[in-house]
């Protein structure tokens, strides 16, 4: 599904619909979600026709290489059982829907079986005039159109999930025009590189209409540190409320898609307000994901009551560029 060389003809064509699509209707948001809450964007296409040179449409390292998809992932494997509703983009119709492949939760992909289809269950759609979309990774049994279907915009084909080669739930989201990939984000292509801005493309949320340097997935308060599984999984202690007496307060949490460089600022506040414990940590190679458990043992006092608050940061430095996301939530103790 690569795509690394492009021909001056197709470059012209490009350019064309991209002066089409600036006044046409946006396409929808291919996944109904609570964005930046409930679904996060792990990853963009790649927008470098190089070959081992990765980059998205920022020119930053959120992309891989050769991958045409737009990445929106979910919290956890848990979040699955909701059934978060993939929606056609435009109407159209349907030229390929695939279902019946396994969800493989998996951390690597080596744990993925050899001979695995890449997008697992998925749906494309011909939207005419040479531009097709896809949808892949879907959960078994969710796809609720078949080959030759006519879809409406925001028509439910399926819902996200794990299958295929996935490593963590998700959607991936593509668009093609004359067979070629485009972004969704910037209406670019691989051929003019990165740099571009942000255009009218795709209806995003506004959660999303900012560059995602990594995505904070899960974050939550415990009595003590959870492990790596349990909070892919959805099964991590997470506590809305904890005694004054509890020997330790842990935040934890679950980050996607960093890169060496990145800066992880962890920080836990008192009912005051007041920041008592904080760090900032400095990722030395690209991590797929990284766990966080954030503790502060308790001293002779008990914890004061009140509702405590944890924050974490992340910010990717690209071309003299910050990018930041930050993420909080809260715990009553009582």
């Amino acid at each position: 599904m690569t795509v690394k060389r492009f021909t001056t003809l197709f470059f012209l064509v490009f350019l064309a619909f991209g002066a089409a699509r600036a006044v046409a209707q946006p396409l929808m948001f291919p996944l109904v979600c609570d964005a930046g809450q409930g679904c996060f964007i792990i990853g963009y296409p790649d927008m470098d026709k190089m070959p081992d040179a990765a980059r998205d449409y920022a020119c930053g390292p959120a992309a891989s290489e050769g991958d045409p998809f737009l990445r929106i992932g979910l919290p956890d494997v848990a979040t699955l059982t909701l059934g978060l509703f993939a929606v056609a983009a435009d109407a159209g119709r349907v030229i390929d829907a695939t279902d019946g492949l396994p969800d493989t939760v998996a951390s690597t992909k080596s744990q993925i079986r050899k001979g695995t289809s890449v997008c697992g269950n998925g749906v494309v759609i011909d939207h005419g005039q040479g531009m097709t979309t896809a949808y892949c990774h879907l959960k078994r049994g969710s796809i609720k159109v078949k080959t030759g279907d006519i879809v409406e915009k925001g028509t439910v084909i399926g819902a996200a999930g794990q299958s295929g080669v996935a490593l963590w739930p998700q959607l991936g989201f593509s668009i093609q025009k004359n067979g070629f990939y485009i972004d969704p984000i910037t209406g670019g292509s691989p051929a003019e590189g990165c740099g571009f801005k942000p255009r009218n493309i795709v209806e995003l949320p506004e959660a999303f209409k900012t560059y995602q340097p990594a995505a904070i997935v899960n974050l939550g308060f415990s009595i003590g540190p959870q492990i790596s599984q349990n909070v892919a999984l959805g099964k991590a202690e997470r506590f809305a409320q904890i005694a004054p007496s509890s020997a330790t307060i842990n935040l934890w949490g679950m980050v996607l898609g960093l890169k060496a460089g990145d800066k992880i600022k962890t920080a836990l506040a008192d009912g005051r307000g007041r920041i008592f414990h904080q760090q900032t940590l400095v990722m030395d190679k690209d991590k797929d994901r990284q766990l966080i458990n954030f503790s502060r043992q308790r001293g002779y006092a008990y914890w004061r009551a009140g509702t405590y608050s944890g924050e974490v940061v992340v910010t990717r430095t690209v071309n003299a560029k910050e990018y930041v996301i930050r993420r909080s939530v809260t715990v009553l103790v009582e």
